[in-house]
């Protein structure tokens, strides 16, 4: 096709590439209540989307008055036991959730034109390759660089991280032109724009069109259900070095 697709995809998962239904939410709360007695509540929507799960269990228990010292104490017991609730939630992800429309044709669409997939995600490692084993998306995800939301709270600095890891393994040089970061909240695109990559928003998540649109993303699709719209919103030019 006409101009150059990306070298490296950085995707985002929630709500970009799957949709792990009320799972992630209820581990959440049920990790917060055991590790820390403090109660998420239910009306967290966008709160938990965008994020990172270091940001949420640091702003709950700063909610619920801790102090930084003691936040810094607990917060590795809090993260496990999120591994351990969500880990029990296994069945619930599969029922309820979900891969998201056209998410596996555009990843082998990409993938046959030699796109690297790697990934950006708020979430913990550990939480992060279950939803995608469950979803058969793992394959996908082998080779390439990836941030976790163990790796950082700053969603910024989980950019950067990925950056870096491409940087150290990936075969060839990288233009961060050819670059590109997928995700679904006006965050996604705050954090690519902040690493000078290019960025594609998606309306499958809690932010209607308007407010992705008004994130300044360089292109917007309502889903990943059109391939071709795909390949051609990630099509650039004019390589930029890293």
């Amino acid at each position: 096709m006409p101009g150059r697709l990306p070298d490296l995809v950085l995707w985002d998962v929630d709500r970009t590439l799957l949709d792990a239904g009320p799972a992630t939410h209820t581990a959440m709360t049920a990790a917060l209540r055991i590790a820390a007695g403090v109660e998420l509540g239910d009306d967290t929507g966008k709160q938990l989307t965008g994020t990172t799960d270091r940001a949420v269990i640091r702003g709950a228990l700063r909610g619920a008055g801790w102090s930084e010292p003691m936040i810094d104490k607990r917060l590795p017991a809090v993260l496990a036991e999120l591994v351990e609730q969500f880990g029990r939630l296994r069945h619930r992800v599969h029922a309820e959730g979900g891969v998201l429309p056209g998410v596996a044709a555009a990843l082998a669409a990409l993938g046959r034109y030699g796109t690297v997939h790697g990934l950006v995600t708020g979430a913990v490692a550990a939480n992060t390759a279950l939803k995608l084993r469950v979803f058969d998306l793992d394959g996908w995800f082998g080779g390439g660089p990836a941030a976790y939301g163990d790796d950082h709270e700053d969603r910024r600095a989980l950019v950067s991280t990925a950056l870096r890891r491409a940087a150290a393994d990936f075969p060839k040089a990288l233009c961060r032109q050819h670059v590109w970061l997928v995700g679904d909240t006006p965050n996604d695109a705050d954090a690519g724009r902040a690493a000078g990559l290019r960025t594609l928003l998606v309306g499958t998540g809690l932010y209607s069109p308007a407010e992705l649109r008004r994130a300044s993303a360089d292109r917007f699709l309502p889903d990943l259900s059109d391939c071709q719209a795909v390949l051609r919103a990630l099509t650039t030019e004019e390589p930029r070095r890293l």
